[in-house]
């Protein structure tokens, strides 16, 4: 059986929960701890980070094309899949 010093633990979850003492006169004021995002947050970011976005592309060699990206590729130049150039 491992013996556990109960003190130690008390000592650092009061620490974590109220904050140090202040040395040398500075102010020192406990942090709150971080809030977790409730699950509507979550899931509207995770519905915005699997949203669609239909682009329009129009290569420099002539080819063109309509096509459907994650809305996290928006800023990202796409590539023509015949010439392999970056197009618009």
């Amino acid at each position: 059986m491992v013996k556990f010093d109960w003190s130690k633990d008390r000592d650092r979850r009061r620490l974590r929960e109220q904050g140090a003492d202040p040395l040398n006169g500075d102010i020192i004021l406990p942090a709150r701890p971080k809030q977790r995002p409730g699950k509507a947050a979550l899931r509207a970011e995770l519905a915005a980070a699997t949203q669609k976005i239909t682009r329009r592309i129009k290569c420099p060699c002539g080819h063109s094309g309509v096509a459907t990206i994650p809305a996290a590729w928006a800023g990202r130049a796409l590539r023509c899949s015949a010439c392999g150039r970056a197009a618009e």
